[in-house]
């Protein structure tokens, strides 16, 4: 069963604020803020089943080559890396690919995660499937599927670049979204949000962005 709506917005309002009170400068590892339901933590290792690694705990670290995960029902967890905090829903697993100073890499390989970036600060990337998300300041969601990945922002705006590498890239920006299908060669144009993922914006306890025309 899915979390209910108002559960869902409390988490909502705590991923923004966990990045107001961000202290700022790149983060080495990245921390477990909250967790709830199922929520799995390695520190340095990313098995292919994520539930073999211990509990989450707040206060937890996970490195490079780490992750995280959720199971089913009502789970969440929340981590903080450096001035970005990340919120994972229900079945998602995200691993800490790489940091390089004031520049760290993310890989969601399943479920839906959001993110809040304060502008200015150090660049997250978020790859999936074949397609890699920089954000620019902004909220966001990305979520993985057989049907590929997407990409939609509730403010600010992202760079989303098909296949990662390429310097392929599209600009989405407030109230637009991609959906990238597996195998892309290019970034598909940006469009108004569909009414989908203003869904999921209002699950997640967010102001929706205007309705498409």
């Amino acid at each position: 069963m899915r979390p209910g709506g108002a559960g869902r917005a409390a988490w909502g309002v705590a991923l923004l604020a966990l990045v107001a009170c961000d202290v700022g400068g790149p983060a080495r590892v990245a921390t477990v803020s909250q967790t709830r339901g199922q929520a799995f933590a390695c520190r340095d290792t990313f098995p292919a089943d994520l539930t073999t690694c211990p509990a989450a705990a707040v206060g937890g670290e996970v490195g490079v080559n780490g992750g995280v995960a959720t199971g089913d029902g009502d789970s969440a967890l929340v981590m903080q890396s450096g001035s970005v905090a990340f919120r994972l829903e229900p079945q998602s697993a995200l691993k800490y690919v790489a940091n390089q100073g004031a520049a760290a890499s993310f890989l969601l390989s399943a479920g839906r995660l959001f993110a809040s970036h304060e502008s200015g600060s150090d660049t997250v990337v978020i790859r999936s499937g074949n397609v890699a998300v920089a954000e620019l300041g902004t909220v966001y969601t990305v979520a993985t599927n057989p049907s590929g990945v997407t990409v939609s922002v509730l403010s600010g705006s992202v760079a989303v670049e098909v296949p990662p590498g390429s310097n392929q890239k599209q600009t989405v920006r407030a109230g637009e979204g991609v959906q990238v299908p597996p195998g892309a060669t290019a970034p598909p144009p940006a469009r108004p949000m569909s009414p989908a993922e203003q869904r999921v914006w209002r699950q997640a306890g967010a102001n929706p962005p205007p309705a498409p025309p």
